[in-house]
């Protein structure tokens, strides 16, 4: 009788652990969905704001580096900012500036981060170091990222 008692208890409990399992996939089912629209609105958004975008900067003229700034009235101005990116190759300018003497219109950055694979090497390898280095290392999560796909 006991174990007849025992047994029914397990059944019961694989019952509510199945009823929660199928929960959780319909939750997680309704919010991928609801994740899925609001990412296709937020898309089509994005393209409106876009083409809204170009649009103001077709009908407000104004240099090519530089900003210009219209007011509608009503409290409405619309200002329209237009820059240039460059990209170079910069041997072949070091190699011509140098040949003719001549200064190279190139800025030097240095930028020094930590490598997170040469940290965490720390961790196992020289776990005595890591301890002291972790004090200089702030470890935060990064953003996580989610993928819905919905037929």
């Amino acid at each position: 009788m006991a174990a007849l008692r025992e047994r029914t208890m397990t059944f019961a409990d694989e019952q509510r652990e199945h009823e929660a399992q199928a929960l959780d996939l319909l939750n997680i089912q309704l919010l991928a969905i609801g994740f899925h629209k609001a990412k296709e609105s937020e898309e089509l958004c994005r393209d409106t704001r876009i083409n809204l975008e170009e649009q103001l900067a077709s009908l407000i003229p104004g240099p090519d580096c530089g900003q210009r700034t219209i007011d509608c009235g009503d409290g409405i101005k619309v200002t329209v900012k237009r820059s240039l990116t460059y990209k170079a190759d910069i041997d072949k300018i070091l190699a011509f500036t140098q040949s003719q003497n001549l200064p190279a219109p190139i800025k030097s950055k240095i930028v020094s981060e930590i490598d997170p694979k040469g940290y965490e090497w720390y961790r196992e390898a020289r776990p005595d170091a890591y301890k002291i280095l972790s004090e200089f290392v702030t470890v935060k999560p990064a953003k996580t990222s989610v993928t819905v796909q919905v037929p």
